[in-house]
């Protein structure tokens, strides 16, 4: 077999190797380890962090104060429990700011009211105050007086009840001040000073069955419906307020 007869075409893709791979040298008679694919290595998803300013809502302004607050609290908590100067200062710094916000929001709130002729005001000076209390008092008086006509006062109490004698005089003054009829039910023969009284154990225990003195009630002879109105020994404001109360009531159930 002779070397000058090799084929034309194996000579021509022998000739289109290029260069560069024709000076590398081949081991063992032409015979090279075969170039093995090198795997593609996938890169594991990076988390973008979105940015605050477009994935964040801003806060609300209730979150805001409540922010604000919780910054004061612990601020102030940190101040006590370790009282150094930074400490307190910062603590300080933080109510100073608040009480700062406060008030310019309590400026604004009344220079609206002053400038703004269709609001709704609501009064809140010293002065206008006690007016609204002094026509609150006089509109609960006329009340008592109306309600006086069809309702009396029932004091139950004890003769050996300290509280009953500390009460029974506020009792006597706040019936002679509107009107009120009492009437006393005794646990016992003794009685006080210009109150009628009477020794009734079946009333009694109907009004009050458990035995607790000093017990008012407001009661209607007409209908005889009873209304506690002092559990215990009060004073008379707080006379007052409950009985505010009552008649509210009466007036929600159309009975006054």
């Amino acid at each position: 077999m002779s070397l000058y007869k090799i084929p034309c075409v194996l000579l021509l893709s022998l000739s289109s190797v290029h260069a560069s791979e024709m000076d590398k040298p081949k081991g063992w008679l032409w015979y090279q380890d075969p170039v093995m694919p090198k795997e593609k290595i996938e890169k594991p998803l990076e988390k973008k962090e979105s940015s605050p300013s477009v994935s964040q809502k801003p806060l609300s302004a209730t979150e805001r104060l409540e922010e604000q607050k919780k910054a004061f609290e612990e601020a102030k908590a940190l101040a006590i429990l370790e009282p150094t100067l930074e400490n307190v200062a910062n603590a300080q710094r933080h109510h100073n700011f608040i009480m700062a916000q406060a008030s310019d929001f309590q400026k604004s709130w009344t220079t609206a009211e002053l400038i703004n002729p269709g609001y709704e005001k609501i009064v809140t000076s010293p002065g206008s105050l006690k007016i609204k209390e002094e026509q609150d008092e006089a509109s609960l008086s006329n009340d008592l007086k109306i309600l006086s006509k069809e309702f009396g006062l029932i004091f139950a109490f004890k003769p050996d009840c300290p509280y009953c004698h500390q009460f029974a005089p506020l009792v006597k003054q706040f019936a002679v001040e509107h009107g009120f009829d009492v009437q006393g039910l005794s646990k016992g023969d003794e009685c006080f000073e210009a109150m009628t009284c009477s020794k009734n154990e079946s009333a009694l225990l109907a009004v009050n069955p458990k035995l607790e003195f000093p017990m008012l009630y407001l009661a209607n002879p007409k209908t005889n419906e009873v209304i506690p109105v002092a559990h215990g020994y009060i004073g008379l404001d707080a006379l007052m307020t409950n009985m505010k109360y009552v008649i509210s009531y009466l007036k929600n159930e159309g009975q006054f």
